[in-house]
């Protein structure tokens, strides 16, 4: 069966309305036919290896090329968190998630701003792949969102909380959706007051190739899909399991759940100190507060994100924050970014020393600018001693 065949074949999948609370009247999700709300539950003898990449940007060949010749034998039984950034292409996505899916026992996916983008799309009898007609309404980012979603239950690449149970352990994956709020659009914000204005030539492409119904924008965008996450959370909270067993939780977002993530150091007047060599303030379309105040609530250990090209390992209230993205080439080609899946659990290996060493580690860091960081993070990276 084709992807695209296989993808219409999902419209059979069981509907869910999404409820709207009070304080959210203006948003009246359709209703659309997939398996947002449900848990899934996987029996295995033993938890499987979790593996975590994001932001593959696969529009470049040179990533796709990467993932193509993507192998290992521990894939084979392995679980792999995709924090969203594939690609916006259709077709791309589909052909790329089957081709996860035959490396890897399970995916979890989560789609990024990139997958939302529409550009001149008008909704059509199926996906909407960048056709025109004249008689038909504007496709929006939630009508791709949601045929995203459609994709991937057709593609048994999993969307919703999964968890692994053994005799006497459970893991639980559990994905978080949301946006970015920005600068005034209210208290969630990650915005922060930056020393420079944004360079007249960096702007930010979601604001023209994102398109929302009437009734979404600003803050009421990531409200909309943190919708997903409280009837996600409500659903687990009932079906969870009356036998006793270790219980560990990763939750995983594409979006930056905290400020303090966003910066090569800990020193809190970082934003006035670091001004990037691209002026922009990345800080206002970086994520939402709601993801960490989720994956606290959820009590996880351990918190996968993407979005921001800077890989990254912190600590922040108890949860360590992890960013495995590949970023654009030149960001790989510098070795700032995962070239490969990081395995997560049952322990982070890999590339995490160094990400700790080069985020962590004040002498080692300069305050000045990411291109000292780069350098810095290459020389660590290529003087590999444990």
């Amino acid at each position: 069966m084709s992807i695209i065949n296989a993808f219409t074949s999902a419209l059979a999948l069981t509907s869910l309305q999404l409820s709207s609370t009070k304080a959210l009247s203006p948003i009246q999700p359709n209703s659309h036919r997939t398996n947002l709300g449900s848990i899934t539950r996987l029996e295995r003898d033993t938890l499987p290896k979790v593996y975590a990449w994001s932001d593959l940007h696969l529009d470049y060949p040179s990533h796709k090329e990467l993932l193509k010749n993507l192998a290992s034998p521990n894939y084979k039984e392995a679980c792999l968190i995709l924090a969203g950034d594939l690609t916006d292409n259709f077709d791309l996505l589909a052909d790329s998630l089957a081709h996860t899916k035959k490396l890897f026992d399970t995916v979890v996916f989560v789609p990024g701003n990139h997958e939302l983008w529409v550009r001149d799309s008008i909704k059509t009898d199926g996906i909407g792949l960048n056709q025109k007609t004249n008689n038909r309404a504007p496709y929006t980012s939630i009508d791709k969102f949601h045929d995203i979603l459609k994709l991937c239950d057709s593609l048994e690449i999993r969307t919703q909380p999964t968890i692994f149970e053994t005799p006497t352990t459970e893991l639980t994956i559990f994905p978080l959706y949301s946006w970015y709020v920005s600068r005034g659009e209210g208290e969630h914000s990650l915005s922060q007051e930056r020393s420079f204005k944004n360079h007249p030539a960096a702007r930010w492409a979601d604001y023209t190739h994102c398109r929302w119904p009437d009734h979404l924008s600003g803050d009421t965008i990531d409200q909309y899909f943190d919708q997903i996450n409280t009837r996600h959370i409500q659903n687990y909270h009932q079906q969870k399991s009356q036998q006793t067993r270790q219980k560990q939780t990763i939750t995983f977002s594409h979006f930056v759940p905290s400020n303090k993530l966003l910066y090569p150091t800990r020193d809190p007047d970082a934003h006035k100190k670091i001004v990037p060599k691209i002026r922009f303030d990345f800080s206002n379309v970086a994520g939402s507060n709601r993801i960490k105040q989720r994956a606290e609530e959820l009590g996880a250990k351990l918190h996968i994100y993407g979005h921001h090209h800077r890989n990254c390992m912190r600590e922040v209230n108890g949860i360590t924050y992890l960013n495995t993205a590949l970023g654009n080439p030149r960001e790989h080609a510098q070795l700032f970014t995962q070239p490969q899946p990081v395995e997560v659990f049952p322990r982070i290996i890999g590339e995490d020393y160094f990400l700790r060493k080069a985020w962590e580690n004040e002498e080692n860091v300069s305050h000045e600018s990411y291109d000292n960081l780069l350098i810095q993070l290459s020389k660590l990276k290529q003087n590999k001693q444990p």
